[in-house]
């Protein structure tokens, strides 16, 4: 049986991919310390979803149980469990699953997030939404909305996990100087390992690149021409676009201007997080981490750039068609829809 469960619950726009590659594809070394990582996927997003449900459910039940046994049977000194979408589940119905089905964990664990400052979260969970077509509003319509969102207040989230798993709650600041190593994945892996020496193969890594202010624009410009030609098509198809697009426009890096914020856009962000700063300073990161990092969103600066361009490069449009078919899955369907966004666009 393994001596320790660390369980790893995001937050959203921390690095979670690359830490999830990581350890499904086990792309560390260490000699010293065993981790498992029992997971057919890259992640245990399913298991999380499986925890919101309130209904009495079989196959739920088969999972939990299939789970915990896949954790008691991992030769490991520590074994982990990862999924954003645990910041969906009450901590206190997590904790409860560890009890029910692990109670010999429950005490020597750990639950470990990372959080990202205010405008740096803003702009890439933007961006996310943009490209998965949650949004097509430009950022300075989108914005004071967002800021009106609880997503954006971190105390009061955070502080449901201290108050339900105590000192096994564990919270990290997505701040360079303040990590193990410069970064979430070797500060996650420092963690992990109980500080440990480990070697990590960083050449097969995946993460999330960012896109440019050009290209987040063409994406909100395909999927609002979409919106318009397919008003049915449902939000799973809009994601899987979304991605398809994403990944040929993101395969080369970043291609453009990088996205940022006008100094207006930081001056709101700063205005409406500002309290919120420092009383997750206050409770989690006393020598200072969120606050300072806000007051220095000056450095995501950028003009504004509107519509970057005033056409579709023909970059983009190969991109679109490069992507077309990872996505459609009826080539009668794609024909008119496609012809709509190349020749529409």
């Amino acid at each position: 049986m393994c001596a320790r469960l660390l369980i790893h619950v995001g937050d959203y726009k921390t690095g979670s991919t690359s830490i999830q590659t990581c350890l499904s594809e086990g792309l560390w070394r260490c000699e010293t310390h065993s981790l498992a990582y029992p997971c057919a996927n890259p992640h245990h997003m399913v298991l999380a979803k499986a925890m919101r449900l309130r209904k009495p459910d079989p196959a739920r039940d088969d999972l939990f149980r299939q789970t915990a046994q896949a954790v008691r049977n991992a030769d490991a000194d520590t074994v982990v469990l990862s999924a954003e979408h645990f910041q969906g589940v009450r901590p206190a119905r997590l904790l409860k699953w560890v009890e029910t089905y692990l109670p010999e964990m429950a005490d020597d664990m750990c639950v470990l997030a990372y959080v990202r400052p205010h405008a740096e979260f803003t702009l890439s969970l933007y961006a996310e939404r943009v490209k998965l077509g949650a949004t097509t509003d430009p950022i300075d319509t989108y914005l004071p909305r967002f800021l009106e969102n609880d997503r954006i207040r971190f105390a009061p989230r955070f502080m449901r996990w201290r108050r339900v798993f105590g000192d096994r709650f564990i919270l990290r600041p997505v701040v360079a100087p303040l990590l193990a190593g410069g970064d979430a994945l070797n500060d996650f892996l420092n963690i992990a390992l109980e500080g440990h020496a480990f070697e990590l193969n960083q050449g097969h890594l995946r993460s999330n690149p960012s896109l440019s202010a050009e290209d987040l624009w063409f994406m909100r410009h395909v999927h609002a021409r979409i919106s318009e030609l397919r008003p049915d098509l449902d939000k799973a198809d809009r994601r899987r676009f979304g991605n398809a697009l994403y990944s040929v426009l993101s395969d080369k890096g970043p291609s453009g201007t990088p996205l940022g914020l006008t100094s207006d856009q930081i001056a709101l962000v700063q205005d409406s997080c500002n309290e919120d700063a420092r009383a997750m300073d206050r409770a989690f990161f006393p020598e200072g981490a969120l606050a300072p990092a806000l007051a220095e969103a000056d450095k995501l600066s950028c003009p504004d750039l509107g519509a970057p361009t005033d056409h579709v490069s023909a970059r983009q449009r190969l991109a679109l068609l490069r992507s077309w078919p990872k996505f459609m899955r009826s080539a009668s369907e794609a024909d008119g829809l496609l012809a709509g966004l190349v020749f529409g666009s």
